[in-house]
């Protein structure tokens, strides 16, 4: 019997049936040991060798017959009385999963292929439906899969639990998933997240949105409103939060910056709370109030010298010394013995429990920590850029800076000359100026407001 070329993923023809003097014809099987029956609706995808069954003339024969009820075709067999038939390869059916072979047509009864055959035999197959999974083509930013019992899967049974697995694509977070457009999830949420479902006795559409609450990825210009996810929305005079991005806020940038700039490249934002008024940066007894605590390292000093006020603020060329105070809390710790003294720097204190204060919105987000006192250039870059970020705060319902009353907010910048007093911005009309640390026996007061930032 001639050969033949099958392309791959395709089937075989089946010949006509061979014939051998003295023996009947009992089918066509995968091996040599005749024990696995061969289907022609079998894809090919490598080469193969099929083997002819045969059975002596003289023993009697009997047909069993594969009745696959709309699946793929199953050859009948030829088998010798009392013999067994050979299970073939499961046939396959669309939108069914092949539950079985079964003696009789209600399907009540497995068939056992031990069975003597003797007599001419039909076997049934068993079909449970099955239903498709499909997710969305149109899925952006991130990508959803499911699984049953955990094996990827496309379709499952009515009744079977479905995994769905939902992974963001780098800083994007799910903001919502549908099953048939039931809504599962309705908020951002952060992560990759699993989801399970009771598969109906209906094929399923899955779709998700996968963004940020901001429509920008990222905050890079000054009064972006910044969102717990890491996004950003830019302040215009139409904008309208929604509740979600109101609650979900936890800063406005006052400087994004390049290499070039002030501060360098980087993007600072400022709390959405501040104090406005009534803390010492140090108490009376703290080693920090005291003259002897020499030089902390923290001092930073604008170019030209002098005074910043609000009208001058943007005459500022450049600063020396400590730019950036994230650290200057730790250079006050080195130089002084009882940071750890509860009390004694309560300006500090504000700042190193911001994620504490009421209205904050950073707790439990990737923004609990981080926040620091601003340093005097920090705090004239903020200065700068009040219109800007009191615009943003007006927008999320927040206190703005104010320059009633000439508020004055402290830097974490000590005041060259004067080791026990720190450098203060006064958002009025006052300007910045040198203010001793705690005012118990001095003549400038103390008593300022502070505020908490950090980098983004």
């Amino acid at each position: 019997m001639d050969a033949q070329s099958v392309e791959s993923g395709r089937t075989a023809t089946k010949p006509a049936d061979p014939t051998k003097s003295g023996f009947t014809f009992a089918g066509w099987f995968s091996d040599s040991a005749l024990t696995s029956a061969f289907s022609f609706s079998t894809a090919i995808t490598k080469d193969i060798t099929l083997y002819a069954k045969w059975i002596d003339a003289s023993v009697p024969t009997y047909t069993v017959t594969f009745s696959v009820d709309g699946g793929s075709e199953i050859d009948a067999q030829t088998v010798a009385e009392g013999e067994a038939a050979s299970k073939p390869t499961d046939p396959t059916k669309s939108g069914h999963e092949f539950a079985g072979w079964f003696s009789d047509s209600g399907l009540s009864a497995a068939f056992d292929f031990a069975t003597k055959i003797t007599k001419n035999t039909t076997i049934y197959a068993k079909w449970t439906a099955v239903y498709s999974i499909e997710i969305s083509d149109t899925i952006e930013n991130g990508t959803v899969t499911a699984k049953v019992g955990g094996v990827a899967a496309t379709s499952a049974k009515a009744g079977d639990t479905v995994t769905l697995t939902a992974t963001p694509e780098g800083t994007a977070r799910l903001k919502s998933l549908k099953i048939d457009e039931t809504e599962n999830v309705s908020s951002v949420t952060t992560g990759t997240r699993e989801f399970t479902f009771t598969m109906p006795a209906a094929n399923v559409t899955v779709t998700a949105e996968f963004g940020w609450i901001g429509t920008k990825a990222t905050p890079d210009a000054v009064g972006d409103i910044v969102f717990n996810d890491g996004s950003a929305e830019a302040y215009s005079a139409s904008l309208a939060l929604t509740t979600e991005q109101k609650t979900a806020a936890v800063a406005v940038i006052f400087y994004a910056g390049s290499e070039s700039d002030m501060l360098g490249a980087r993007t600072l934002g400022v709390g959405l709370v501040h104090q406005a008024t009534g803390l010492d940066w140090a108490t009376s007894v703290a080693d920090g109030s005291k003259s002897t605590v020499g030089n902390d390292g923290t001092s930073c000093t604008p170019t030209p010298s002098g005074n910043i006020t609000a009208a001058n603020a943007e005459n500022v060329t450049a600063f020396s010394g400590t730019v950036d105070g994230s650290g200057n809390w730790g250079r006050l710790a080195a130089a002084v013995s009882d940071e750890d003294t509860s009390g004694r720097y309560p300006a500090w204190d504000w700042v190193n429990s911001y994620k504490d204060k009421a209205g904050s919105q950073v707790t439990d987000t990737d923004y609990e920590s981080d926040w620091y006192m601003p340093s005097l250039a920090e705090l004239t870059m903020l200065l700068r850029a009040r219109t800007d970020v009191n615009n943003s705060l007006a927008a999320l319902g927040k206190a703005q800076f104010t320059t009633a009353s000439n508020p004055g907010f402290w830097s974490s910048s000590q005041t060259d000359g004067y080791n026990n007093a720190n450098s203060v911005v006064w958002f009025g009309t006052n300007g910045c100026g040198t203010t001793y640390r705690n005012a118990t026996g001095n003549s400038w007061s103390a008593g300022w407001g502070v505020c908490a930032i950090r980098a983004f």
